[in-house]
């Protein structure tokens, strides 16, 4: 955009009852688009991703520009996918390296600068949008996340910089990117809807918790602080058995609980979901037993 260019204003969108979630992406990107804001942060220098991403911020706190509960939160990823993306790609590179060897200190020091600026922000943020949007599948969310993504930051992704310099579209380049933002956001919401369940088992078995964690907290595992034996202490939550018992040996102090669920018994709040974001009450009740005494059993090491 040129600074000869009508400068766009921004209008209330139309509310609809029953938005789906395709319609809610296109309404909050209209919206970006149209942003008086996001037209002074390109005109200020602000690359496209820095000015998506406070633009999108912007908006998700507005309370009179007619959005609801759920474009909100929407807006609220939107705010940090760009640089989740881009920072989930190197902690998986920095986690490859630590399974052949020691992480140097100044490589740690970058791993915790990426959860505590870019990863953790967007899991916090992504737990909102699953909790105003449960009837999704996790399918559904992956696929329309990363479509934001490619539409929102593609041009903006390093990679894409130093590939893509003579302004062409590679097919395999737009194929690779594409893949490796799914790939990242569908390991995120799957852990995500884990910590859900966890939080659902945690309820029907009366046990009191705690999820607002410090960042230090966060970034060291812990996701939740729960009341047993008569104290508070920490639990952190694994999607599989396999990596609740990896990070159990590896650390003698981890507090690793597996949820014990899997893909199959994610069907949603009424249960009639393929590969839902939530479990049923039913399910959570019958699986707590099992849940809790696995937490009893690592804090107690």
């Amino acid at each position: 955009m040129t600074t000869t260019e009508t400068v766009p204003t921004i209008e209330k969108p139309k509310l609809l009852e029953h938005k789906s979630f395709p319609e809610k992406t296109e309404s909050v990107v209209e919206a970006l688009r149209r942003s008086q804001l996001l037209f002074d942060l390109k005109k200020s220098g602000k690359s496209t991703k820095e000015a998506v991403e406070i633009g999108a911020l912007s908006l998700s706190e507005s309370d009179d520009l007619g959005f609801s509960e759920s474009e909100k939160n929407l807006l609220g990823v939107i705010s940090h996918l760009g640089s989740f993306v881009t920072a989930q790609r190197r902690a998986d590179e920095l986690s490859d390296v630590a399974k052949d060897s020691r992480l140097s200190s100044d490589q740690r020091d970058e791993l915790k600068v990426l959860k505590n600026n870019d990863i953790i922000p967007f899991n916090h943020t992504l737990k909102e949008l699953i909790n105003t949007n449960s009837s999704l599948t996790k399918d559904e969310l992956d696929v329309g996340l990363t479509r934001l993504y490619m539409k929102l930051f593609y041009r903006d992704d390093p990679i894409v910089v130093r590939a893509d310099t003579d302004g062409t579209h590679d097919q395999e380049l737009i194929h690779a990117i594409s893949q490796d933002a799914f790939s990242g956001i569908s390991k995120t919401t799957n852990g995500m809807r884990h910590e859900i369940a966890s939080e659902a088992m945690l309820l029907a078995a009366n046990i009191d918790y705690n999820h607002q964690l410090s960042v230090e907290k966060d970034a060291n595992g812990a996701d939740y602080l729960v009341y047993v034996d008569y104290r508070w202490t920490y639990i952190d939550i694994k999607a599989s058995q396999t990596r609740a018992v990896r990070a159990l040996s590896k650390r003698p102090d981890s507090h690793a609980v597996w949820t014990g669920l899997k893909p199959a018994d994610f069907t949603g709040v009424y249960g009639n979901q393929v590969n839902g974001l939530c479990i049923p009450f039913d399910k959570a009740k019958e699986l707590s037993g099992a849940f809790v005494q696995q937490i009893y059993d690592v804090t107690r090491r």
